[in-house]
């Protein structure tokens, strides 16, 4: 079990409507050289989400990444973002809405469990790609609204869904360091969606069905589960409310899950 199943038909409707309400929300935008998120403005948002996209149709088409290592990805867009000399929201919303189309139409050619090649050579279903692409259309939709003010929700069926296909790409993440040594097993329960198990021997991460009893069990609210795994916001709130909740044999081992896994 190299990841979580994903229905293609589900994911390609969730990504059909948050690519366009992502346009509409960069075509709203009042107040462009906002910081967004880390040192990027709502506009670097925007010029990043547009380039995003085009290189996941780039990949759709059967084209090889520039990025040769996992590691690289931050730099790479780094580089790209800083390059772009238009970086105006509606010129990012115009590119992003044509890139979604083309990009539609060829997940619709794929047939489901197709493979196509990612960023850094790593084979995975088309599906797979259609939810890291999803991915980065909610939480950057998430920075771009916080900076504007704006309400935007990250639907509990479209993060379910992330997750799942985020799932085939934890073990290009995992923290070496602090998975030196460790061999644990967490079972990952997000609510309305899937429920895996991620078993570590070191910095060896593998995605496995249910199985046994793991050191430790989370239960998630996948929305919340989403936002604190990329680091927007606190763990804290999702704790003290109960979206986030650790159990089992040794649940004091849910606070260093995402110490394990590095923010990608």
């Amino acid at each position: 079990m190299a990841g979580v199943p994903v229905d293609k038909s589900r994911v390609r409707e969730a990504l059909e409507r948050n690519g366009a309400r992502t346009v509409a929300l960069l075509r709203s935008v009042t107040a462009p050289e906002r910081t967004a998120i880390g040192f990027w403005t709502t506009a670097d948002v925007g010029t990043h989400l547009a380039q995003n996209i085009a290189a996941a149709v780039e990949l759709l088409r059967g084209e090889t990444s520039p990025i040769a290592r996992v590691q690289d990805m931050n730099p790479h867009w780094n580089e790209l973002v800083a390059g772009q000399a238009d970086k105006d929201p509606s010129t990012s919303a115009a590119s992003l809405e044509a890139s979604m189309a083309e990009y539609l139409r060829l997940l619709d050619e794929k047939t489901p469990g197709e493979i196509v090649t990612w960023h850094a050579g790593i084979d995975v279903p088309v599906e797979v790609l259609a939810c890291i692409s999803l991915s980065e259309l909610l939480l950057h939709g998430f920075d771009i609204a916080k900076a504007e003010a704006q309400p935007w929700e990250v639907g509990k069926d479209d993060a379910a869904l992330s997750i799942a296909g985020l799932s085939y790409m934890l073990p290009y993440y995992v923290n070496e360091e602090a998975a030196r040594g460790k061999d644990l097993r967490f079972r990952l329960q997000v609510r309305g969606g899937a429920t895996f198990d991620l078993k570590f021997r070191g910095a060896d991460l593998t995605i496995e069905p249910p199985l046994g009893s793991p050191d430790c069990k989370i239960s998630a609210d996948p929305a919340a589960y989403l936002l604190v795994g990329y680091g927007r916001i606190g763990r804290a709130g999702p704790i003290l409310t109960g979206k986030i909740v650790s159990y089992g044999r040794k649940p004091w081992l849910g606070l260093t899950l995402t110490k394990l896994i590095a923010n990608p």
